[in-house]
């Protein structure tokens, strides 16, 4: 994307505030989408039939007016910044200082700055520089005058650097973020981005327990953030507790019913209950609007396959194996339906596929010695269940013990 500042404002401002108990918009979701698959054209037209019958919304015209920017019809753009603005004030301030620097308008430019700075929307000075629109006055008079008073505290300093290190992560940097938000959350127990942070680092570590207690900290001294609660379930995830991961994203869907990404995971979650009709519905949604998503296909893929819906299951599986044949996981899946469906033949070379870009993998070892002897080829079939014992599948000893004189 070429201008991401804009859009990260927009992204956290949404994420957090605006939408919370409102039921989904399809209109607004489809116009959303077209923003971030960055089709900023047809977007400006689904959000402009938005505004037809919600003027009011200043959101809209946030939205709109990055659509302008980001197609450099930079007047429209301001107009809609404005037009936010005039709703919110500092809602927009920070996209019009870009609008007019792009112009090379110092003086608007530091005006709406300034706002910026001094509203609750402020976000840090490594975001702001991110956008190139700045680099037209950062050598004026006015622009340099500005950044002379200090606009932000010791503990936003200590959070952009964590930002800076955690965006070049090695043993050293992470180890230093690590201290970092320690320290500020020495002196100020109730920041919530630290927590978070810190929790998120966790998780990225594999400390699943530490991860939870920052997300639990967070959360509770803001339960307005979708993105804590999505998070959060990640790690009630990877601990197994998926009624409560299924929970914490029925809440950041509530906060933020337009997050594409909370849909998706729901319906990994949702699967893992055994609640296929409604991780299905999320899961569809998803591929509706990204249907080269192989992920969301896959997932989708393998709820037909445990609904035994196995001729869908396998429409999925063979799109997938059409666009990418370097994934063991989607030859075994297709092998799986054609075990379902008595065609041992092709899910002998299935599996045989996953095992040349996996050769060690015992499960699939013993699924292959299972559709050889299904396919009266014992003696194969014994050779694969000796290979997924020697790679340590529990399993195999049975059928090598019957079959096959182990």
């Amino acid at each position: 994307m070429k201008h991401k500042t804009i859009y990260i404002v927009i992204y956290l401002i949404f994420n957090v505030a605006f939408l919370s108990g409102q039921e989904l918009d399809k209109n607004l979701f489809d116009a959303i989408v077209k923003f971030e698959k960055q089709d900023y054209k047809q977007a400006a037209i689904l959000f402009s039939q938005l505004i037809e019958t919600n003027k009011n919304n200043a959101i809209l015209y946030k939205y709109r007016g990055a659509c302008f920017y980001d197609l450099d019809k930079t007047n429209d753009a301001i107009r809609d910044f404005l037009l936010a603005e005039k709703q919110k004030k500092g809602f927009a301030s920070l996209e019009l200082a870009a609008a007019f620097a792009k112009q090379g308008n110092a003086s608007e430019a530091v005006r709406f700055m300034k706002r910026h700075l001094e509203s609750k929307y402020k976000v840090s000075e490594s975001r702001i520089n991110q956008n190139e629109a700045f680099a037209n006055i950062e050598k004026t008079k006015k622009w340099k005058k500005l950044w002379e008073k200090k606009w932000y505290s010791k503990n936003e300093d200590k959070i952009e650097e964590v930002e800076y290190l955690l965006k070049n992560k090695n043993k050293a940097n992470i180890q230093q973020a690590e201290q970092l938000l320690d320290e500020i959350l020495n002196t100020r127990k109730k920041n919530h981005k630290a927590f978070a942070m810190r929790g998120k680092l966790s998780a990225e570590q594999g400390n699943y327990k530490n991860a939870l207690a920052d997300f639990d900290a967070a959360i509770d001294i803001t339960k307005r953030n979708a993105e804590y609660f999505f998070e959060r379930a990640e790690v009630f995830a990877h601990l197994k507790k998926n009624k409560k991961a299924a929970q914490d994203l029925d809440k950041a869907i509530e906060l933020n019913p337009y997050n594409t990404k909370y849909y998706k995971k729901r319906a990994i979650v949702l699967s893992r209950l055994d609640k296929y009709d409604d991780a299905l519905k999320d899961i569809q949604l998803y591929i509706n609007y990204f249907p080269d998503n192989s992920e969301g296909r896959f997932v989708c893929g393998m709820i037909f396959y445990n609904t035994q819906n196995y001729l869908d299951a396998l429409k999925q599986f063979n799109t997938l194996l059409e666009k990418d044949k370097t994934k063991a996981k989607y030859f075994v899946a297709r092998a799986n339906v054609f075990m379902k469906a008595k065609r041992y033949e092709k899910a002998e070379n299935d599996y045989g596929m996953a095992l040349d870009l996996d050769p060690n993998d015992g499960e699939t070892f013993y699924l292959r010695g299972i559709a050889r002897f299904k396919n009266g080829k014992k003696k194969k079939a014994c050779f694969d269940w000796k290979q997924a014992f020697e790679n340590g599948n529990a399993k195999a000893t049975k059928q090598l013990q019957k079959h096959c004189n182990f």
